[in-house]
């Protein structure tokens, strides 16, 4: 085999395990949110998230409140935002963050499990082709 033709092989390796990984990666962003599969999971995630919005749509009340009023009762306190944490983001919190672990993971399979690759891999553009088709 020429240098031209292992370089080329080794190219469509990487375009391959990419997109597989890219692939897995979206399918899993799908099964983390609410109302799937692993949605608890999800929900967990992003819980200093929604735990922040909830925040911001009471604070915008009060604020409105009090503009409305001269009452300065106890009741009329704002809720303080939470830091969300650093260490959710590669295991779900954040699609780019977790794409790197699970395309890491995915070249392992491709490398010595190769069945566990394909079925992944399957999966994956399957899911990744079905949202092209139904949106």
């Amino acid at each position: 085999m020429t240098a031209k033709m292992e370089n080329l092989s080794v190219f469509v390796d990487i375009i391959l395990v990419a997109f597989a990984g890219a692939s897995v990666t979206n399918f899993f962003d799908d099964c983390i949110q609410d109302g799937m599969i692993f949605g608890r999971y999800g929900n967990w995630l992003r819980k200093d998230e929604t735990f922040n919005n909830y925040a911001t749509k009471h604070n915008e009340m009060i604020r409105e409140y009090q503009n409305n009023t001269d009452s300065n009762s106890e009741l009329n306190k704002e809720i303080e935002y939470v830091d969300g944490k650093f260490w959710k983001k590669p295991i779900g919190g954040c699609i780019i963050c977790t794409n790197t672990w699970i395309t890491l993971i995915m070249l392992i399979f491709y490398k010595f499990i190769l069945i566990v690759f394909v079925i992944f891999a399957i999966i994956g553009v399957s899911n990744t082709f079905l949202k092209k088709i139904i949106a």
